[in-house]
């Protein structure tokens, strides 16, 4: 936007490029986790009017906001190889913040503390309160869009796919390691190890967990991932 070179707004009035320019900032400050569950909030509010009028449509900016807050916390909802990369990374990123915490004498933030946290559960943790829930209010609210008979594919796929692949990531997570997530090979192994009906009974508990929890406020110890999860 500033690099006069490109100019990619020079067509705009001035009132256009204000308006422009607070989008997209709107947009980038929805991938602050501090404000994640006023997101989950919108959403609900959302799904009771919908359940009121079938019609009503989300607001523009507030759909905008959500579909950049999804990418920012897409990692989870990835090819389980790639989403295991982006594990490895995010808490490298936290322990690393916590070996510095350390070493100046400050107190460790929660999830960053490499003695006391498993990689494992620091995914499971953010799946369970965070990402599923809102996965499943987003696949609420954007259902698939049919096309009509004899029409394929949908016009609109919605988020049950995106979906069903976190339910997988968050069940294979369960039954696998520490080593398991470190170790690229091991950890192609593992997952080609678990058996699709364990694979399946976990994906199964989490969906009802998912449809349980969405209904509820979010539970108070989840205030921890509010401050500390920014990095994921």
């Amino acid at each position: 936007m500033c690099d006069r070179d490109v100019g990619i707004l020079e067509g705009l009035s001035s009132t256009q490029y204000y308006q422009f320019r607070s989008s997209v900032s709107k947009m980038i400050l929805a991938t602050d986790m501090t404000r994640h569950f006023e997101y989950i909030n919108h959403l609900k509010e959302f799904s009771a009017r919908r359940d009121e009028d079938p019609a009503v449509e989300m607001d523009k900016q507030l759909a905008m906001e959500l579909m950049v807050k999804c990418a920012d916390v897409s990692n989870v909802i990835k090819p389980a190889a790639v989403a295991r990369r982006w594990a490895l990374r995010v808490t490298d990123e936290f322990f690393l913040q916590g070996d510095a915490e350390r070493d100046m004498g400050m107190e460790v933030s929660p999830t960053c503390d490499r003695f006391s946290k498993s990689r494992v559960d620091l995914q499971i943790g953010f799946i369970d309160h965070l990402a599923a829930p809102l996965f499943t209010l987003l696949a609420a609210a954007f259902p698939p869009a049919r096309n009509g008979p004899g029409e394929s594919p949908p016009a609109r796929e919605g988020f049950e796919t995106p979906l069903e692949q976190l339910r997988h990531n968050r069940a294979l997570y369960a039954l696998c390691s520490d080593a398991d997530l470190e170790t690229a090979r091991d950890w192609g192994e593992t997952a080609s190890r678990v058996a699709p009906s364990s694979l399946r009974a976990a994906s199964q508990q989490l969906s009802s967990d998912e449809a349980t929890s969405v209904k509820k406020d979010p539970p108070r110890h989840t205030s921890v991932w509010k401050r500390a999860s920014a990095g994921q």
